[in-house]
């Protein structure tokens, strides 16, 4: 059985997802932490793991290419630094100040953490991601929050089907208007869909 588990900390809010509790306080004005975590186990051993969230041929197959100087102290994805390298068990990077990915966050940690399970023929994750963000609090730990899940959704289905498969990284931009807040209703007005989904219910 697979063990998926989510906490969110909402550092200053009070408030929290999936079990967890919200502690530490505001850092400035309109500053304030974060802290996302997710554990589950999945059906790969943990050199399979680590390559998928460390080789540019794994980071490729279910988020996008990325490449990591393997060392302590080197270069990481969008001006990151590496702050622990120990495959295939732990990686840890750091970034301070604003990057171009994440104008928002003043300060961002990234861990992944991977240990064997059914005597290294699955693997159990832990990751963690914690930092400031300097505006739009709310929101945009919200919207973190949801990317996480996205991500590391797309990173179990890859290691179930896909892990070690080549891979062609495609980036398409949509339009503007895409990031209209009723860009959803018009999608669903245009293919014919209802603008509230339903739910499919399971019989038999």
């Amino acid at each position: 059985m697979t063990k998926d588990s989510r906490r969110g900390r909402r550092r200053g809010s009070g408030r929290a997802d999936g079990g967890g509790t919200g502690t530490g306080g505001t850092v400035g004005s309109g500053v304030r932490e974060f802290e996302i975590v997710r554990e589950f186990e999945v059906g790969s051993p943990p050199r399979q793991v680590w390559d998928a969230f460390t080789t540019v041929t794994g980071t490729g197959g279910w988020l996008w290419p990325m490449e990591y100087e393997p060392r302590v102290g080197g270069a990481a994805p969008h001006g990151a630094v590496v702050t622990a390298w120990d495959p295939p068990r732990r990686l840890t990077v750091r970034s301070e100040g604003p990057a171009a990915l994440f104008a928002e966050r003043s300060t961002l940690h990234m861990e992944h953490l991977i240990e064997p399970c059914d005597g290294g023929r699955r693997a159990w994750v832990r990751h963690a991601h914690s930092g400031i963000f300097t505006q739009d609090w709310e929101n945009q730990y919200d919207a973190a929050s949801k990317h996480t899940d996205f991500y590391l959704h797309t990173l179990r289905e890859y290691l179930t089907y896909f892990a070690g498969r080549p891979v062609t990284y495609t980036h398409l931009d949509a339009p503007a208007a895409a990031t209209a807040e009723d860009a959803f209703t018009r999608l669903a007005r245009e293919l014919g869909l209802p603008p509230t989904p339903r739910r499919a219910r399971a019989s038999g």
